[in-house]
């Protein structure tokens, strides 16, 4: 099936901007709600659990009806000293995509991390009301705090797998261009944040994962939540299919030779089959690849 292309004209925007958006009218079938009823509901719910927001920030895009924002919460998290916790949403009200809620962090250099699983999906209906979105507002908060935990512990597992050599930090780099994830252009900064003179992170998996990080800050968080979703498909799926192969590896010899462009088909294909068998309970609808940005 061929993807559906959605125009990026988004930019960032201040919160007055986006309570400002306005809604069209319902029709018999649709009914969409503001951003601001998104916002309203979603500070209820961090209310309830006495949690305090101390950063917003947002893109608008589509004429004002496409909204992302990062919210970070006023904590430090204590089993993580070097992460600030942030919440993230999503809302349309020109039909593009569900409104939804994901998880993220914030590094102590301000560097944002997002999950990309966005854990509850709310399509609007004729039936929606302001009822209905509180109780999933509440609902979505609940679970994205038990995903930050579960998006930390996997930080914390790129960080044990160590340090890497040159050729297999610049080989992660070549994959990245590959997906797209890494325009080329960026190259000599990726290069230079993990081993050139103005070295920022440590040559190793969660260094890497840094660096690419890094290079989307101040871009459009519209366009970005598509690219954390590769990003983390990159780390999570070709990235240790790339460091087991006897290509970064050659001490193993019980691996067989794999071609660079095999590995990653390879791990599309393991990363397809994860998502797709992936049915959580709480899960109304699961999130695709909507647009390429």
């Amino acid at each position: 099936m061929k993807k559906r292309k959605v125009k990026n004209d988004s930019k960032r925007a201040t919160e007055a901007a986006v309570l400002a958006a306005k809604a069209p009218p319902a029709t018999g079938s649709w009914r969409p709600f503001p951003h601001s009823a998104i916002i309203r509901a979603l500070e209820g719910a961090l209310e309830k659990r006495g949690l305090e927001i101390a950063a917003r920030e947002y893109s608008l895009g589509l004429g004002g009806s496409r909204v992302f924002g990062v919210w970070d919460f006023a904590f430090v998290d204590a089993d993580g000293p070097e992460y600030r916790p942030v919440i993230c949403f999503r809302n349309s009200t020109s039909k593009q995509f569900a409104f939804g809620v994901c998880s993220g962090a914030r590094t102590t250099d301000g560097v944002l991390l997002l999950s990309s699983d966005f854990v509850l999906f709310r399509r609007y209906s004729e039936t929606t009301d302001s009822g209905d979105l509180e109780r999933f507002a509440d609902d979505a908060v609940g679970l994205a705090i038990d995903n930050y935990t579960e998006f930390r512990a996997w930080l914390g597992h790129l960080d044990e797998a160590g340090g890497l050599s040159v050729g297999n930090l610049l080989l992660l780099g070549t994959a990245a261009v590959k997906d797209g994830i890494l325009p080329i252009s960026y190259w000599i900064d990726y290069v230079d944040l993990l081993i050139g003179p103005n070295r920022k992170y440590s040559a190793s998996l969660l260094g890497a994962y840094y660096a690419m990080a890094d290079l989307w800050s101040g871009r459009s968080f519209l366009a970005s939540q598509y690219k954390y979703l590769a990003l983390n498909r990159l780390f999570r799926y070709t990235a240790p299919l790339l460091l087991e192969s006897l290509m970064l590896n050659p001490a193993k010899p019980g691996l067989p030779w794999l071609g660079f462009d095999n590995i990653l088909e390879m791990a599309k294909a393991e990363a397809a089959a994860a998502e797709s068998a992936r049915v959580a309970p709480w899960s109304r609808d699961r999130l695709k690849d909507e647009a390429s940005e």
